[in-house]
């Protein structure tokens, strides 16, 4: 990703890049290891990282610069001010799966 592209988060906004959460594609591609690697590195708890309702996985380019500056070793200590960002991120998420599904069920056909 570049750095100045912007992401639509919700109808109005756009928030820069550096701010948006990286895929494990992505996080890998940034990290210079296979995708397999990042996912061994979350399964070991190796590496900072989010789930996004569940299953999908991301990561802060602030927290995987910090990453690779420790050498990719050691448990994963989060920041107060990583945690709140991170529960942030959540919440936008949340919210826009919450409208997804609003939106969609306005499109659905009435039941009989």
């Amino acid at each position: 990703m570049d750095q100045n592209t912007l992401i639509e988060v919700g109808a109005e906004s756009l928030v820069p890049c550096d701010d948006c959460p990286l895929t494990v594609r992505e996080a890998a591609r940034y990290l210079g290891v296979s995708p397999q690697t990042v996912y061994l590195w979350v399964e070991r708890k190796q590496i900072p990282h989010l789930r996004v309702m569940g299953r999908n996985i991301r990561f802060l380019k602030s927290e995987l610069e910090t990453f690779e500056c420790r050498g990719r070793r050691g448990r994963v200590v989060h920041s107060t001010a990583s945690s709140e960002r991170l529960e942030g991120l959540q919440k936008v998420f949340a919210d826009e799966v919450a409208n997804a599904k609003r939106s969609t069920r306005k499109n659905e056909p009435p039941s009989k």
